[in-house]
């Protein structure tokens, strides 16, 4: 894994994580003071956490999303991260290879703490923790499964085969 030789305190109010792994870096804009942390994403297989910081945050390629994963595979505006009324939920931007939620693709969907989040082929857990009061019922966000459909099916113009 590569270090800051400033050590881990100094990377992380400079808003720069390295991940174990990976030749490319992991880096977060802005300034990052745990005081106002509202989750995390800890990478699947080892790394450093990447501290949820705001109730909205872009992930993507270009240096202008407030995560950015410097790999081939993610688009340049990959998904959207936000919190709506204590829950995390994740979006794609349009991306060329997709997010996916605990193994199944997905357009958007609400997170419970621990669930998988895939950005292309790079997994992530997210990690927060629920506000009293706020029930997991409240997570029917209505996404259905698009790819669990043809287009037929969802112009109304055919009726979905029976297994």
């Amino acid at each position: 894994m590569k270090t800051d030789p400033r050590g881990a305190d100094s990377a992380a109010r400079m808003g720069i994580l390295w991940t174990a792994g990976f030749e490319h870096h992991i880096e977060i804009s802005g300034d990052c003071d745990m005081a106002e942390l509202l989750g995390r994403l800890t990478p699947v297989g080892g790394g450093d956490p990447i501290p949820l910081m705001s109730e909205i945050m872009t992930v993507g390629r270009r240096e202008s999303c407030d995560i950015c994963l410097k790999f081939s595979n993610v688009s340049s505006v990959h998904c959207e991260f936000a919190l709506r009324n204590g829950l995390w939920t994740v979006r794609d931007m349009g991306s060329s290879n997709g997010i996916k939620v605990n193994g199944s693709r997905t357009l958007q969907r609400t997170l419970k703490p621990g669930s998988e989040v895939a950005i292309a082929s790079h997994k992530f857990v997210i990690e927060y923790e629920i506000p009293e009061g706020v029930t997991l019922d409240e997570a029917a966000d209505g996404a259905e499964n698009v790819f669990g459909q043809s287009l037929m099916e969802r112009a109304g113009l055919s009726k979905p085969k029976r297994s």
